[in-house]
């Protein structure tokens, strides 16, 4: 059994995590480069504002001009800790996206990109669904966001104030 030490460092004080993939096993590397390039996009939006998660089974920090959260808890634990209804949560493609109004019927912001970049999605159609199904509980749908094209994603962002 793990045991996962949470404390005040863990607290999300910044509007915006990016919760990261394990992308070695998903994403090939001009994705990979696509996808950062849209973290680095929303990071310089928010003034650097932006705190990011490593995936738990990824023990490293890969890059070093990133902040982020303390230690390698699951992002669900973390978040079970506090009230993260204002946050804005970012995603290729995470379920971890979803644990704060499955399980305390909280309503943050969510924005998944895995329609914008291509990756290994076993079966990408049924993956839709659910997130569009899961969209539907949401007492506001437009804070739950899957764009189809980064032109939508700025779009996206302008009217909910990241992009200036």
């Amino acid at each position: 059994m793990k045991f996962y030490n949470i404390t005040n460092a863990n607290m999300i004080k910044q509007n915006t995590v990016v919760i990261e993939c394990k992308a070695d096993d998903y994403l090939s590397d001009t994705a990979n480069k696509r996808l950062e390039g849209l973290y680095e996009k929303v990071k310089t939006a928010e003034n650097g504002d932006v705190v990011f998660k490593r995936h738990p089974r990824d023990g490293r920090d890969k890059y070093k001009n990133r902040k982020y959260i303390e230690g390698n808890a699951p992002f669900e634990l973390i978040a079970s800790m506090q009230d993260i209804t204002s946050k804005i949560l970012i995603a290729w493609d995470s379920t971890s996206v979803i644990t704060p109004k499955l399980f305390w019927s909280q309503e943050p912001r969510v924005i998944l990109l895995y329609k914008i970049v291509k990756g290994k999605i076993d079966n990408l159609e049924e993956t839709d669904r659910f997130y569009q199904q899961f969209k539907e509980c949401y007492n506001d749908k437009s804070r739950f966001f899957i764009p189809e094209s980064e032109d939508e994603l700025d779009c996206y962002l302008g009217k909910i104030g990241t992009l200036k």
